[in-house]
């Protein structure tokens, strides 16, 4: 089964803060990446680019909005995502606290649902 887990706040961490260069940044994420490559649970993971980069749309009776930001906004930034093959929810919990930027920030793992799955159930 796909988990995705969205990770949080981990750019906060003082040896990867902006003072530290983009060049720190790719580091972690490049670890971060070899880590969960090695454990076999790897599909896809990528950094996110920064809150004041971002767009929340919403299309409400017709009528298209876009708010600058994140949709929600939080003392803990989402800051990349990874995508894993897992066993089950434990197995997926294993692998994300693996994950370097855990011990920073929060991983969120979410079970992918599987669009096939939804079609099945429609008329």
């Amino acid at each position: 089964m796909q988990y995705l887990c969205l990770i949080y706040g981990a750019l906060r961490q003082p040896c990867i803060l902006p003072a530290c260069g983009r060049r720190a940044v790719e580091q972690a994420h490049l670890v971060c990446d070899d880590v969960v490559r090695a454990s076999r649970h790897y599909l896809a993971a990528e950094a996110l680019g920064g809150a004041s980069a971002t767009a929340s749309v919403f299309v409400r009776e017709g009528v298209g909005q876009v708010v600058p930001g994140p949709l929600v906004s939080g003392s803990e930034p989402l800051t990349g995502f990874l995508l894993i093959e897992a066993r089950d929810l434990n197995d997926a919990i294993r692998v994300a606290s693996r994950v370097p930027f855990a011990g920073a920030g929060t991983v969120e793992v979410r079970p992918i649902r599987p669009l096939a799955e939804e079609r099945e159930g429609l008329p």
